[in-house]
């Protein structure tokens, strides 16, 4: 008579208590790799909101005569910058002659709005629900200048509320010489 080995091998037990341990295992897995998407969308916006804080910027230390004039101060959140209507005159053109004003208008709407000829870009276009503050502290013939940019995200986990948005805020205080 033959004699009869023991078999060897995984009682379905012992699979389903291992599947299961592995599964606990990948729902932690893909809650740590949504933080980290979440996280990284953050970092893009604000990344987004201070390169257009410093283009802005840029273009009025260009233009300082305008800055001391206060003709870049807006509130879009207050009075809506019409992006579909149409660019002002575009001041970049060597043709052109525009004034320090005119050159502000162009430079907020290039801003804010982005090109003309895009479909997205500027603040409005790359940071969701954004609104654009420049005013001047203590008065414009001063130079000193504060731009906020303001939008709005997806909340994530414990900083979730009843829209489901949270808002976001970039604020920066500087003086532009003359």
């Amino acid at each position: 008579m033959p004699i009869k080995k023991s078999q060897c091998g995984f009682s379905l037990i012992e699979v389903l208590v291992a599947v299961l341990v592995v599964s606990i295992g990948l729902v932690g897995l893909a809650g740590m790799q949504l933080v980290g998407l979440k996280g990284n969308q953050q970092s893009f916006s604000k990344n987004q909101a201070a390169h257009h804080t410093q283009s802005l910027l840029e273009r009025m230390r260009g233009n300082s005569e305008a800055v001391i004039n206060g003709d870049y101060t807006i509130d879009t959140a207050a009075t809506a910058l019409n992006c579909s209507a149409g660019q002002p005159i575009n001041c970049t053109d060597a043709a052109s002659n525009c004034s320090a004003a005119q050159i502000a208008d162009y430079d907020i709407y290039q801003a804010f709005c982005g090109s003309q000829n895009a479909s997205s870009g500027g603040i409005r276009g790359d940071l969701s629900s954004s609104q654009l503050k420049i005013s001047c502290n203590g008065g414009c013939a001063t130079g000193d200048v504060s731009i906020d940019i303001s939008w709005k995200e997806q909340a994530l986990g414990k900083e979730s509320t009843d829209s489901g948005t949270v808002s976001r805020a970039l604020k920066i205080n500087t003086r532009i010489s003359p």
